[in-house]
């Protein structure tokens, strides 16, 4: 819509890394229970609205509602996409009669602590001393809008309570090092830490939808 490219160009403008949700037209759909000559022409619809906007293709896409199987991933890499999936979520994508959270701490402080586990065991990747977190948020949620600021700084603070050292700059804002970080994360290949004694801090990278 005329509404969403403003938007996008806005973001972008701003500094944001825009990449693939779904370019279906009025729908939001689980790219499982499509076609897959419409995921694809989904994907090459998305990709353009973006190009034209940022003045290159993107190079990541977010599944809808994270549902995949093979045939998805396959469609993403015909596409020249790769998955990006979240490790944090504000679960804010549907709103239940009301349009509040009143469980924004322990949802998000829950998830910190095994987020900390996977750190210790080796299973996040690391760019540059840091391990990139993503967090997914619904920006199109107003009680998300609205309350943006109060959930990141519950992350700083759970993350602080639960002993995972932050890097000095807690979230990453300038788009070329959010796009390497989320290349990283991205679903390419299972990655592990080799050094054991390698101890970099958690930089929150977050995703808006």
């Amino acid at each position: 819509s005329a509404a969403g490219r403003a938007l996008l160009r806005r973001e972008h403008e701003e500094g944001h890394l825009l990449a693939v949700h779904t370019g279906t037209r009025g729908s939001h759909e689980s790219h499982l229970h499509l076609a897959s000559a419409a995921v694809a022409r989904s994907l090459d619809d998305a990709k353009a609205d973006i190009a034209e906007i940022a003045g290159a293709a993107p190079r990541l896409v977010g599944a809808p509602f994270w549902a995949y199987d093979q045939a998805t991933l396959a469609a993403y890499e015909r596409a020249g996409l790769d998955m990006l999936l979240t490790d944090l979520s504000a679960r804010d994508g549907v709103v239940w009669g009301f349009n509040v959270s009143l469980r924004k701490r322990s949802n998000l402080g829950g998830q910190l602590e095994r987020l900390r586990q996977q750190a210790a065991q080796g299973r996040l990747p690391a760019l540059d001393g840091t391990l990139p977190v993503v967090v997914t948020f619904h920006d199109v949620n107003s009680h998300t809008a609205r309350s943006l600021a109060e959930y990141l700084r519950i992350l700083v603070e759970e993350a602080q309570a639960q002993g995972l050292r932050l890097a000095p700059k807690p979230f990453y804002d300038a788009r070329d090092d959010l796009e390497r970080a989320a290349q990283l994360r991205a679903f390419q290949t299972t990655r592990t830490q080799q050094d054991a004694s390698y101890n970099p801090a958690l930089s929150l990278s977050t995703v808006s939808r």
